[in-house]
């Protein structure tokens, strides 16, 4: 039973689920990590007034790391997303509302994956940087944290369309079955 289940692992619809599950997945901790950085560490960060050596540790231990799984999220999910299209009947029927759907969610995704590459993390290296230089004895630089926070506030915005659009292409056109994604051949 275990070798059947290991073969059907490696067809083509087996490997169709595994890249879906990990698209998934890293969209989840990506996009999940984004709210964590919106709605709890910033409000956290604000609470700490004035101890602001209690902050820069908090920036230097915690968002590090979490900047981290962040980027390489966005990353994960952008290029598991990229081979889905790749299966065999993807991208047949380009003109219907599905494909329509699906490739204005990988236009949100593509531009949200560049920002977290291009924008925040540009910001976030500036920012992870002054809490070590503060933490060292050096002086604050305010103006980045602010930036920083626009920068995610934007993705926050392209998030949520893209993240309605990935798991809803699957139903449109589906009518007659259901459970069919694609023509498998």
């Amino acid at each position: 039973m275990l070798a059947t289940d290991a073969a059907g692992l490696f067809s083509s619809e087996g490997w169709n689920t595994l890249l879906r599950t990990a698209h998934i997945l890293a969209g989840i901790t990506w996009i999940g990590l984004l709210y964590f950085f919106n709605l709890v560490q910033v409000p956290g960060y604000a609470a700490f007034g004035d101890e602001a050596k209690a902050r820069n540790i908090a920036i230097d231990k915690v968002t590090r790391r979490a900047l981290w799984w962040f980027r390489w999220a966005a990353v994960t999910t952008f290029v598991f997303g990229i081979l889905l299209t790749t299966e065999k009947g993807f991208w047949d029927n380009s003109k219907s509302g599905k494909t329509i759907l699906i490739s204005g969610a990988m236009l949100l995704g593509t531009i949200m994956m560049l920002n977290v590459w291009g924008v925040i993390w540009r910001n976030q290296k500036v920012v992870l940087a002054n809490a070590a230089n503060v933490l060292g004895g050096g002086e604050a630089n305010p103006r980045r944290d602010e930036i920083a926070r626009l920068r995610r506030r934007t993705i926050e915005h392209r998030a949520h369309p893209a993240t309605q659009c990935v798991p809803q292409h699957q139903n449109i056109g589906n009518a007659q079955n259901p459970h069919r994604e694609f023509q498998r051949g």
